[in-house]
């Protein structure tokens, strides 16, 4: 048993608890929280919001927003889920459910940590206690990893299933509780098999949820795309939409962390796809210095080709997503339009048309830390029907089997 104060999760100092055992006990795990709450009044003067006899839950400030079951592989990835659910800036589940599935070790079959929190969003408003619990387990307790969790939902609250690392697919524990779940939120930047990943997306998109289906990397490519579509608000410029016939799409490498741009090249390639009605007759093919696939374009007695490039990028500011975009159309309407990340704050847009000047255009753009990502999408996460026709496409694309 270890109790004491962590900075997890940031500057800010959390209450935290652990032990091992041969099996979890919720009536422990919920004592054990309400005894982190009582040493939290003695440390800063608050109501201590103890459990009484017959209550569910305890009876302090809390979020009343969603619940949060994160499912990982290791303990080192559940610690690190557990510090990007404590450090959400503007909004904080109820509670959050972080589970590893290789996790335990040291002879015991369950590992449990307990994280508490306190934060005061705004001056005049009360704070809002927060509640992270870990739980790990070695290989073979998916179905008691999934009771468990459940057990220990916040009732009456939407609950989220949130997948922050690979393998997305197959996972037992994940097809365990994703048709329970309203919403699913994943984020396949470190995704390894992509092709698996969205597969397994794909499967998810025809699940009916209240709350639907999200993928961070969707959300950091918001920018990208608005950007991209800004292009053709000019009606000299959007004549040129039905001339393109080259899209180049750069996106990061995999680094050391694993994450790249992969699947943000995938998923911006099936938006293009999606919006302007280009027909995908199969996979990429590997060219030795990327990918490539000819699409096609317009209606019956009027077709024509889409040359698609997919490549990795070498810059070290591309944010884990994209590097560049390019867009070339020909004949009457020759154009070329850019969009190039030139730093880790700015991105750069150019145009190039027949009927207006040629334009450059730089536009302050950070790259989104990965709780302020998460925070947003677990505010505002629903269906997205553009998503979903981005991600079908992307599937299309780089099918399952396809990174083996």
């Amino acid at each position: 048993m270890m109790t004491g104060v962590a900075a997890i999760g940031g500057a800010d100092q959390k209450l935290f608890t652990g032990w091992t055992a041969d099996s979890v006990e919720v009536t422990r795990i919920r004592a054990e929280l309400s005894e982190l709450w009582r040493s939290w009044a003695t440390l800063h003067g608050a109501p201590s919001g103890d459990i009484l006899p017959g209550d569910r839950e305890q009876v302090f400030m809390r979020p009343s927003t969603v619940n949060v079951i994160a499912v990982t592989e290791t303990i080192e990835e559940a610690q690190r889920t557990a510090e990007l659910l404590l450090s959400l800036p503007d909004y904080s589940p109820s509670r959050s459910i972080v589970l590893a599935r290789h996790g335990a070790g040291g002879g015991q079959p369950f590992a449990v940590q307990l994280f508490v929190d306190e934060r005061v969003l705004h001056r005049s408003s009360s704070p809002t206690r927060i509640e992270v619990i870990v739980i790990s387990a070695p290989p073979g307790h998916d179905e008691a990893l999934a009771s468990i969790a459940t057990t220990l939902l916040v009732p009456d609250l939407p609950d989220v299933l949130y997948v922050p690392f690979e393998p997305v697919a197959p996972n037992p524990l994940l097809h365990n509780l994703r048709e329970s779940c309203d919403g699913i939120l994943v984020d396949t930047v470190s995704a390894r098999d992509a092709g698996a990943s969205l597969e397994f997306l794909r499967a998810c998109a025809s699940i009916r949820n209240t709350l639907g289906l999200g993928d961070l990397v969707w959300t950091r490519l918001r920018t990208w795309r608005d950007l991209i579509a800004q292009f053709y608000d000019q009606p000299a410029a959007l004549a040129s939409l039905e001339f393109i016939t080259d899209v180049q799409i750069v996106h990061a490498a995999s680094g050391p962390d694993v994450r790249s741009g992969r699947t943000a090249a995938l998923l911006i390639a099936g938006w293009l796809a999606s919006r302007l009605g280009w027909r995908t007759p199969g996979e990429l093919i590997p060219t030795g210095t990327g990918y490539r696939l000819t699409l096609r374009s317009g209606g019956r007695g009027k077709s024509r080709e889409v040359l698609l490039h997919i490549s990795e990028g070498t810059s070290d500011f591309s944010c884990a997503s994209l590097e560049r975009v390019t867009l070339t159309a020909t004949g009457d309407q020759a154009s070329t339009f850019s969009v190039e990340r030139v730093g880790e704050s700015a991105i750069m847009t150019s145009s190039s048309t027949p009927h207006v000047p040629d334009m450059t255009r730089l536009v302050h753009s950070s790259c989104p830390p990965d709780n302020v990502i998460l925070a947003a999408k677990l505010r505002r996460l629903r269906i997205d029907p553009v998503y979903r026709d981005a991600l079908e496409i992307a599937a299309t694309l780089w099918p399952e089997g396809f990174d083996l």
